[in-house]
């Protein structure tokens, strides 16, 4: 249903312990039956069209539309396979959204949601941060885990928007999942939280695994 052209009511997958981003192909496993129903209420519709959004406490079993973060991802369906009694399925990531009310959440949560635009605040001062994070992120994957430096190289150079970069990035540090989401909520550009969570929050493990994140 589209009430406006910057808001629709689409079911949403919640998803824990890590932030989908725009652009970000993840592929998941829906179990529980209001997983299952949210995605196949999504295959249910011509656009495969879902929302991932991750829940406040990562060890909330079932929950509600209170308890999520406000802001997600709007996602597509792009693959799908049943087998053991789940929904195995691949997403891709397309914009950020906010989450502003309920509609259902009998079967499965149910939002209306709203585009947020892009951060556009690039300058000369945050090219230069651009820069500075792209290379003390290389530094930390080459230390800690090389074959994540070499695909972050590869990556970004096969991305040109900076911002896509960025998200990128944090898909390869092993952030925290309140870090995710300030990145992700961002109403500026992103590269200066992204910045402090290196600087603040220097992750110990540096995870990366190409058959688990894939980037268009």
């Amino acid at each position: 249903m589209t009430e406006s052209s910057d808001r629709r009511t689409l079911p949403v997958f919640v998803l824990r312990n890590s932030v989908l981003f725009p652009h970000q192909m993840l592929p998941l496993v829906a179990g529980r039956p209001s997983a299952m129903s949210a995605v196949e209420a999504a295959l249910g519709t011509e656009d495969k069209a879902l929302v991932v959004a991750s829940p406040l406490e990562e060890d909330n079993e079932e929950p509600r539309f209170g308890d999520l973060f406000t802001f997600g991802t709007l996602a597509v369906i792009k693959k799908m396979a049943r087998a053991d009694g789940v929904i195995q399925f691949v997403v891709q990531g397309i914009e950020r959204v906010k989450l502003l009310k309920a509609t259902d959440e009998e079967a499965f949560i149910q939002a209306e949601v709203e585009s947020v635009p892009r951060p556009e605040d690039w300058d000369t001062r945050i090219e230069a941060l651009h820069r500075e994070v792209l290379e003390e992120a290389s530094k930390i994957l080459s230390l800690v885990n090389p074959q994540a430096q070499a695909a972050l190289t590869q990556m970004i150079e096969q991305v040109e928007a900076p911002l896509h970069q960025v998200y990128v990035l944090s898909s390869l540090l092993s952030l925290k999942l309140v870090d995710e989401q300030r990145l992700l909520s961002a109403a500026t550009c992103p590269c200066w939280t992204i910045n402090k969570c290196i600087r603040w929050r220097l992750p110990t493990t540096v995870l990366f695994d190409a058959s688990v994140c894939r980037w268009i």
